[in-house]
């Protein structure tokens, strides 16, 4: 299935050479039947066909074929959904339906020549990240899908508010990633925009925060965490990992969110580990690989018995690790 992707949605190279490949593969095999049934001279041809089959496809870097193939369905099935939208649209225009929510939408006026047309204005670059900001009162933001990417000296962003604009903040103003944890929030009423069927919001979806119930002063509430990037501008959980990604900068944790015991070095950094992954900003396979790397340097480490012994029973009380887990390393250790 993920080949016949790439033979209807590929690009026009990609799909010539596929289709030059099936056409080749059924006449050999055709060619093949007619020396077997009429005369050996069918042979040869069908030799040919075969081996100019097999070097096309030993030519073919076959990932970036199946990833192709998956990019142009989606975006295929995203174009089906704008021109839908636009018909239901133009429908309820004609019928005298224009709700407040279209009178004032802003994401949906945004096509894919559009966004080609933005990326061209304002020099993005091809290896920027989509990302959705959550807040800035600084620079006024709110739940704003947008591009970033960097340079030399400058971090960008490219927002895709109403008529999109660019802020850059310098490089060397940015220090690390922190973490801005419950905040709260209104699922019912956040990033309304970005949940219905427009092309900004199938590429932006995936953005969108986790939500959780958590206490702030003291009542439960829905709550998001969010990362502060640069100067005061917060991005969604899972926007975080692109974030990481563009940067490079290390994880802060302010001390004060850690009771006074929890503020070994050892046991910050498997904190740190575990909100990432309970974030989705890492996944599985990284958070046990992150934890490892921790307690193996913790259980090598000149530290006294009693402080590695009551660090690590911190990291079960926290369910950061398992206590059979947890055992491996105190046995490491002895």
């Amino acid at each position: 299935m993920k080949y016949l992707n790439s033979l209807l949605y590929g690009s026009t190279t990609t799909k010539s050479y596929l289709w030059t490949i099936v056409i080749l593969f059924f006449l050999a095999i055709m060619f093949l039947v007619f020396g077997v049934v009429f005369s050996l001279g069918f042979l040869f041809p069908a030799v040919i066909s075969m081996l100019i089959c097999v070097g096309i496809f030993r030519s073919l870097d076959w990932e970036d074929v199946v990833k192709e193939g998956e990019i142009g369905q989606i975006e295929h099935r995203i174009e089906k959904g704008e021109k839908k939208h636009k018909a239901d649209k133009n429908a309820a225009s004609e019928d005298g339906e224009d709700s407040p929510k279209e009178a004032f939408a802003r994401l949906e006026n945004y096509g894919k020549k559009d966004i080609k047309r933005l990326f061209h204005k304002y020099k993005v670059k091809r290896d920027h990240k989509a990302i959705i900001i959550d807040s800035s009162r600084k620079y006024k933001i709110r739940q704003c899908p947008a591009y970033a990417w960097k340079d030399r000296t400058k971090l960008h962003f490219l927002l895709l508010d109403d008529g999109a604009r660019k802020i850059s903040v310098p490089l060397d103003e940015i220090e690390h990633i922190a973490y801005v944890p419950r905040i709260s929030a209104n699922p019912m009423l956040d990033y309304e925009e970005l949940r219905d069927s427009s092309f900004v919001a199938h590429i932006f979806s995936p953005y969108l925060p986790n939500y959780f119930q958590g206490v702030v002063q003291g009542r439960g509430v829905t709550c998001k965490n969010l990362y502060n990037v640069a100067e005061d501008i917060m991005v969604t959980n899972t926007s975080a990992r692109n974030m990481f990604d563009l940067l490079g900068l290390d994880f802060y944790i302010d001390d004060r969110l850690l009771g006074a015991k929890e503020r070994n070095e050892f046991f910050k950094l498997g904190y740190k580990a575990n909100v990432l992954w309970r974030d989705t900003v890492i996944n599985s396979v990284e958070y046990k690989n992150k934890i490892k790397g921790i307690l193996t340097n913790m259980a090598q480490s000149e530290i006294s018995d009693y402080a590695f012994e009551q660090v690590l029973q911190m990291f079960i009380e926290h369910r950061l690790v398992t206590m059979e887990y947890a055992e491996f390393f105190r046995e490491m250790r002895w």
